[in-house]
């Protein structure tokens, strides 16, 4: 995901976005921001347990920015919201949308976004939604990290380590664990909580308890250099979960 850098006058139209109105019930209604109108989602439920008064959302995950310049906030239980500079629109069940805490967010070459999320990975074209569950991977549906390299292929990271989505099917990809002394995790021993790519090609990837994993892919092929380096605490890290 890449780093957002929000030009100044951006800044009070979006405290003005996290001030919004309540968001019960379906109908549109103007927020602070004139102009500004809401598309509100019929959950309730969620409503009664999870939302605060005046804010559009009790927890956001993930905020990215795509290549149109539409904002999307990624919830922990509210499913997901875009912003185009004139409103705000809810998607849920309802539009196709694969529900439940929402991890991640990423857009291919092509423009289309796809969504890291609890249930599934879910692709968005600009019409329709399409969510590639359990049936299709062997990841539990439990998505805690996504990020597309620089090649376009799809990076997951899952309950049950990392997998690969080349648009058709999905692969295991296994790295080795770090050995640490304390093998305290925050959820789960195999839970992959993030990967990004660097500018050179070599890929981070936290571990829940087991500190980072270096890869480079090229290592092997230059004949120097490991392809796989774990950093733990004892390499200097602040913690093992990363």
């Amino acid at each position: 995901m890449p780093t957002l850098h929000f030009p100044h006058h951006f800044y009070p139209i979006l405290f003005a976005l996290v001030l919004i109105s309540s968001c019960s019930g379906q109908d549109k209604t103007k927020g602070l921001s004139e102009g500004v109108t809401q598309d509100k989602p019929e959950r309730p439920w969620v409503d009664e347990l999870m939302y605060i008064d005046g804010q559009l959302c009790q927890h956001l995950r993930t905020i990215f920015e795509d290549s149109k310049g539409n904002l999307w906030f990624g919830t922990n239980n509210y499913d997901i919201m875009r912003y185009d500079g004139d409103s705000l629109v809810y998607f849920g069940e309802k539009d196709g949308f694969a529900s439940g805490r929402l991890t991640g967010i990423a857009e291919d070459k092509e423009g289309t976004i796809w969504f890291g999320t609890s249930a599934a990975l879910t692709k968005y074209d600009g019409t329709s939604f399409t969510n590639y569950s359990e049936r299709e991977g062997p990841f539990g549906n439990e998505i805690w990290s996504l990020m597309i390299d620089k090649k376009g292929l799809i990076w997951l990271g899952t309950n049950d380590g990392v997998r690969t989505f080349d648009g058709t099917s999905f692969s295991s990809f296994s790295i080795p664990k770090g050995v640490v002394q304390d093998t305290t995790t925050i959820y789960g021993y195999d839970r992959i909580t993030s990967i990004m790519e660097d500018s050179k090609g070599i890929f981070w990837i936290g571990t829940d308890g087991f500190g980072l994993c270096k890869y480079d892919p090229t290592a092997e092929k230059r004949g120097s250099g490991k392809t796989f380096t774990v950093l733990t605490k004892e390499d200097g890290l602040p913690d093992n979960n990363i």
